[in-house]
């Protein structure tokens, strides 16, 4: 059995940037942690969880150096996306349903840990309401930009009338487009708006705020 000590678990997938520049300042540290990519491409060795009537848990998962590991080895999670590998499942009936089954099995497995995460699932899910933020940002002071969701071709097109941007609600897979793109934050002028890419589904559109520079900032403890 493995020894419980101060290792960090980081959930990640292996195209994770921040994942990686997390890897370096921890082995600059000689802090010990172990990385979990959930989407590793060549493997269905997820992360398992058993439940005894007693209401213990039994939690085990392979890492990226395929070394068997368990829950108490951690004293904290570094938690940043859980994203099954979608090339797993393309030749499998209900591909869709096995992918996100999956995908949401997976994120109870690791959310149900008694370990401190940085941060914590459920705080991403509530966290990541775009309307939720803007509400908070106003009522803590700051500015925040012109906003509107709606499916309406009029007025997308009446406020998209400067530059503003379209941001994704959700994160598009190959499975839901079709193709392998990823639709990001874009820049959209009022001539890229029209009755067919806006009536069949609701989309978020915020005005574009000229910037030097953007910063993305997290507040740990005080």
């Amino acid at each position: 059995m493995a020894k419980p000590n101060n290792k960090i678990l980081l959930v990640t997938t292996e195209i994770s940037k921040h994942a990686s520049a997390l890897e370096d300042k921890l082995n600059k540290l000689n802090a010990p942690y172990s990385r979990f990519n959930t989407d590793t491409p060549n493997s269905r060795d997820w992360p398992q969880i058993k439940f005894t009537n007693n209401g213990g848990k039994i939690f085990s998962f392979v890492d990226s150096n395929n070394q068997r590991r368990e829950s108490r080895e951690f004293s904290a999670i570094w938690w940043d996306e859980v994203y099954p590998c979608e090339e797993i499942f393309k030749n499998i009936e209900y591909p869709q349903w096995a992918f996100l089954e999956t995908k949401k099995a997976m994120n109870w497995i690791f959310g149900s840990l008694n370990i401190p995460y940085i941060d914590s699932p459920s705080n991403i899910i509530s966290g990541s309401n775009k309307l939720i933020q803007l509400q908070r940002a106003n009522e803590l002071g700051l500015e925040i930009p012109e906003t509107i969701i709606s499916s309406h071709y009029i007025s997308i097109r009446d406020f998209v009338k400067n530059e503003s941007i379209y941001k994704p609600i959700s994160r598009p897979t190959s499975e839901s487009i079709g193709d392998q793109r990823i639709v990001l934050t874009t820049k959209i002028e009022k001539q890229d708006i029209s009755p067919q890419s806006t009536s069949c589904k609701l989309s978020l559109f915020q005005r574009y705020i000229p910037k030097k520079y953007e910063l993305r900032t997290y507040v740990v403890g005080d």
